[in-house]
């Protein structure tokens, strides 16, 4: 063993600057450094060479002293043991040593491998980096990466190259690391770095998501007996972490209502034992006394190897709103089904109402033309009447048989006034009435009719008692709800009760009956205490031709034409009646406030100064009749059935007439169209149209032709020379 001195050893382990700037005393100091510098090369050299087996180095401490046969053991073993590949090759690449991760990389055994070029262990496209990196060694430390050939898979490396100067020749030492590892961590780096990321944004979001849905989330460790609450959880139950874990050995008495706290008690033990259970409905109990509807759900339940249960989830949703919701949904549709309710007995109401009226409507347009042709039957009788009448003078029985006639004549033409009127579509001319000396007269005709047996009471309330109407079609309605009154105590007899009053229609009354709108009303009522009715009864009362009267006892129009004329009144009539018990019949008209006009009284007949008169009429038999009475009134007469010829006549002679009386319903030209032709010839001319029943042309349609008269069938003298009267009048004017 050599021993270098300390002065020798000191120059490897310290590095000397010499002083760039001389000064005085230094030169000696600077040969000292050289010759110190020559001894360490010595030393190196020797120990390069394998002359020196340890080493002593003194210093503060004392001597010490390394061996270097044992520093070289312990070299190899560090780069034999080491992870990272350790290669020693020769400049042109064979190798000389190899240690064991070199070994395993290219998965070859170690002792084939020194000896071989390492180009054989490098994949063919990396060889050329290999000679890159060899050249470059050879000047100094260089790196490159190169790809391995390990079994036919591919491994990068990264490899430092330094150059050794050994005394057997220079020699490349290699350091490689497997960056296919390095490059599989990195990869596992980024990918748990993005499952944190998703992982996180994933917990955001379900704590978002249970904030809108106010759904909480819990995991119980059952072992530890310790649970795990989510935010939204604590939000619903209104505690903070803190407050909950000390509310925890208590919480279903502390924040479950008392009526609950059982159930939920259940649901866990079931859960406990069974595994997840249905949801349940309870109540919680806030700290600040609110009391919170909540769904909870047991969900599923881990167990441990010994099939103990170790973990417990579950679910917890705030349904508070959705409660309140459901409650008012609730109401609204218990309100719905009221307001069905009562709709769906309107809608039958008024469905019933529309077949009758359907039913009315169809059989008005049977009853119109039964009614036309009918009055002109009763025109024929009545005119030919009151001239065999005036042929009679005083004759006697001649005059006594045809006053008969004519009244039973009158007797029909009131049928067929309450035909008409039962038929009618359209509203009849109304003017303000008082209707309480109308009821009043009405009775004093009716209480000789009656038998004795029936006593009539009135209770009639004069004031306000104004209406838009007829004072014929009012007496109608009194006399036929009077008349049935009476059938039905004509057995034992009883109390016939007539009351007027003013009313008030409330918004509920109209609901109830739809005919009636709220307002001021008469209501007339009439009352008995007869027989009464059965309901299947107090439905059909009003349908056209029912009646409960035998058979030539009644024609079962009385109480449609009741109908009929309050509903075109704008009003409304109900029926109270139970067998044995009497019925009631309320009429309701609208009530106004204005003054009924005077009525003015009508002259007597009024003869002619032998006028020309143009009268029009398709039946034979009414125009002889009515061409005789207009000649025994003084009127020079031209008679014509065909209305065609008629219109031809005037047209050749339109200052030949001065009056055009025709009738409207002919064929060829209607009475309407032959005026309105007439008066276009000859502007101003006098016309009257009479009609037995129409439903195209009225009162007001006629005039607005400029039709002077409008008058219907059955007519007399007085009504007929009236008309002329008032034409001819009208035209002198």
């Amino acid at each position: 063993m050599t021993k270098a001195s300390s002065s020798r050893a000191k120059p490897v382990r310290q590095r000397i600057r010499p002083r760039v700037k001389s000064r005085p005393g230094k030169a000696g100091e600077v040969e000292s450094l050289r010759q110190r510098l020559a001894e360490a090369e010595d030393a190196l050299r020797a120990i390069r060479e394998g002359e020196v087996d340890a080493v002593i180095v003194s210093g503060s401490r004392g001597e010490r002293i390394f061996s270097l046969s044992e520093s070289e053991s312990l070299y190899r073993l560090m780069v034999e043991t080491m992870s990272e590949a350790g290669l020693a090759i020769t400049p042109d690449g064979t190798i000389l040593f190899a240690n064991n991760c070199f070994a395993r990389m290219v998965q070859a055994p170690l002792e084939q491998i020194s000896g071989r070029p390492l180009a054989q262990f490098v994949g063919r496209d990396g060889r050329r980096h290999l000679r890159s990196l060899l050249a470059k060694a050879r000047r100094g430390p260089s790196d490159a990466r190169i790809v391995l050939d390990s079994g036919g898979a591919s491994i990068p490396v990264h490899v430092w190259a330094n150059l050794l100067d050994r005394p057997d020749g220079a020699t490349i030492c290699l350091v490689g690391v497997d960056l296919s590892q390095l490059e599989t961590s990195k990869e596992m780096i980024l990918h748990l770095q993005e499952q944190r990321q998703v992982l996180a944004e994933s917990e955001t979001a379900l704590r978002k998501a249970q904030e809108l849905a106010h759904i909480g989330s819990w995991t119980w460790e059952i072992e530890n007996d310790r649970i795990h609450p989510s935010e939204e959880m604590l939000r619903i139950l209104g505690v903070g972490q803190e407050e909950f874990e000390r509310a925890v050995p208590e919480l279903p008495d502390r924040l479950i209502h008392p009526g609950d706290r059982e159930r939920v008690r259940a649901a866990i033990r079931d859960g406990e034992a069974l595994g997840p259970r249905p949801p349940i409905e309870f109540r919680i109990v806030r700290p600040d006394g609110t009391i919170r509807a909540v769904w909870g759900e047991v969900g599923e339940l881990k167990r441990d190897s010994r099939g103990k249960p170790e973990i417990m989830t579950g679910v917890i949703q705030d349904i508070t709103e959705r409660k309140a919701a459901e409650e008012i949904l609730r109401r609204s549709a218990e309100e719905l089904e009221e307001i069905v309710r009562q709709r769906t007995a309107e809608i039958k109401s008024r469905d019933d109402l529309l077949r009758r009226a359907q039913k009315i409507e169809a059989l008005g347009t049977l009853a119109g033309g039964i009614a036309h042709d009918f009055n002109n039957v009763l025109s024929t009788i009545m005119v030919n009447a009151e001239l065999a009448l005036l042929e009679a003078g005083n004759r006697e029985p001649e005059t006594g048989h045809l006053a008969l006639l004519l009244q039973a004549a009158g007797r029909g033409q009131a049928l067929v006034r309450q035909i008409i009127t039962f038929s009618r579509q359209k509203e009849q001319e109304r003017k303000p009435l008082r209707i309480s000396p109308v009821i009043k007269e009405a009775l004093k005709f009716l209480r000789p009719s009656l038998p004795s047996s029936i006593e009539i009471r009135e209770d009639i309330q004069e004031s306000s008692d104004f209406i838009m109407g007829d004072p014929s079609q009012v007496s109608q309605i009194l006399m036929n709800l009077c008349v049935n009154a009476a059938h039905a105590m004509r057995e034992k007899g009883g109390v016939l009760k007539v009351a007027l009053k003013p009313v008030g229609i409330e918004q509920r009354m109209s609901v109830k009956h739809p005919d009636l709108q709220p307002g001021p009303h008469i209501c007339l009522i009439v009352s008995d205490t007869g027989c009464g009715m059965s309901a299947d009864v107090v439905d059909r009362v009003f349908d056209p031709f029912f009646t409960t009267k035998p058979p030539g006892e009644g024609t079962g129009l009385g109480l449609s034409v009741v109908y009929g004329i309050v509903k075109s009144y704008g009003g409304g009539i109900t029926v109270q009646s139970e067998p044995g018990q009497g019925s009631t019949f309320s009429v309701f008209v609208p009530r106004i406030m204005a003054r009924p006009e005077e009525t003015r009284v009508r002259p007597e007949v009024v003869r002619g100064s032998g006028e020309r008169i143009l009268l029009v009429e398709d039946d034979a038999v009414q125009l002889r009749g009515v061409s005789a009475l207009l000649e025994r009134l003084g009127y020079t007469v031209t008679a014509r059935t065909d209305s065609a010829e008629a219109l031809a006549l005037f047209e050749s002679h339109p200052l030949g007439f001065d009056v055009l009386i025709t009738d409207q319903t002919m064929p060829k030209l209607t009475g309407s169209q032959l005026a309105e032709r007439a008066l276009k010839i000859r502007p101003g001319l006098p016309v009257i149209l009479c009609t037995g029943y129409s439903e195209i042309v009225d009162s007001d349609k006629a005039a607005l032709l400029g039709i002077r008269e409008f008058i219907y069938k059955p007519f007399g003298m007085r009504e007929i020379s009236q008309s002329i009267r008032r034409a001819l009048a009208a035209g002198a004017s």
